[in-house]
């Protein structure tokens, strides 16, 4: 932990999420950090540098790529071809063949990519997956995923990508399978340049998914169904709870946090990391 703890870092993008980031790895023991932003001239609390061209953070041991997903690809590119590490916010990139071309670029120089879809590493997803598995040894038979809150607004992707991929990538971390069927149909309701709110269906061989997303909503919704033989799992992720018939856990552990270290953790890419990514961009981009 120690060596770890000495990595130089660099931080792509401080906005809302390369904040977040920020903190985890601060609170976490890493102090060695350098940041890109042309936006941003000092970052209050943290005498860390600023730079302006992300390619001045080339002598970096990991790179946290929190930008715009359009500009995901040609980021990731030179790092990769630079033989470093990097951990980007999801989605990887807008199109499957950038997706593609980023992982084996990744294998060619013998490095690290992984994508951040922090809920594959939320201990309440993990324990659902246990639970089901060891009770039923089947998926559930309906799986109700709501994901709503008032923004924040995103104009480099749409709800679907920003807000439903996350309940895609958790049902593909639990189900490991392709949907037989997909269906998108998204509403831009407060007439900004991406759609806000986004209604999936997913459709496999015994389980069917309806995923509501959106930023359009005055609250802060994160209720979660999941319908198995005699009971119903409600996994209220706003509030850390998860409870079942006979039953009820909080959340111990911060999902980012464990994301982080994983990756941190990681000489090469992980399969299951990848697999998730692959799978969710496919379904993504099914519409």
């Amino acid at each position: 932990m120690e060596y770890m703890n000495s990595y130089k870092i660099g931080i792509i993008g401080y906005g809302h999420w390369g904040k977040i980031i920020t903190n985890v790895l601060v609170q976490s023991g890493y102090n060695n950090i350098v940041v890109c932003d042309p936006a941003i001239k000092e970052i209050e609390g943290f005498g860390f540098p600023i730079y302006d061209d992300y390619k001045q953070l080339i002598n970096c041991d990991k790179i946290f790529i929190c930008t715009p997903a359009t500009t995901h690809y040609e980021i990731c590119k030179f790092f990769l071809n630079n033989h470093i590490p990097i951990f980007c916010e999801k989605p990887l990139a807008i199109s499957q063949s950038e997706v593609i071309q980023l992982y084996n670029l990744a294998k060619i120089n013998n490095t690290v990519l992984f994508v951040d879809w922090t809920f594959i590493y939320n201990d309440l997803v993990i324990k659902i997956k246990d639970y089901i598995y060891w009770k039923y040894k089947k998926p559930p038979s309906l799986i109700i995923m709501n994901r709503l809150n008032k923004g924040p607004i995103r104009d480099d992707v749409s709800a679907l990508y920003d807000l439903s991929s996350h309940d895609i990538s958790i049902i593909t971390f639990l189900l490991n399978k392709t949907p037989l069927n997909i269906q998108h149909k998204q509403y831009n309701i407060l007439g900004g340049s991406q759609n806000d709110t986004c209604i999936s269906t997913l459709d496999y061989d015994n389980t069917q998914c309806i995923i509501t997303s959106s930023w359009a909503a005055n609250s802060k919704i994160r209720t979660c169904y999941f319908n198995c033989d005699d009971e119903t799992l409600m996994w209220d992720d706003y509030q850390k709870i998860l409870v079942m018939k006979n039953d009820t856990c909080y959340s111990i552990s911060s999902p980012l946090a464990n994301s982080i270290k994983t990756f941190l953790k990681c000489n090469t890419t992980p399969i299951k990391n990848q697999t998730i990514t692959m799978m969710t961009m496919d379904i993504l981009n099914a519409y």
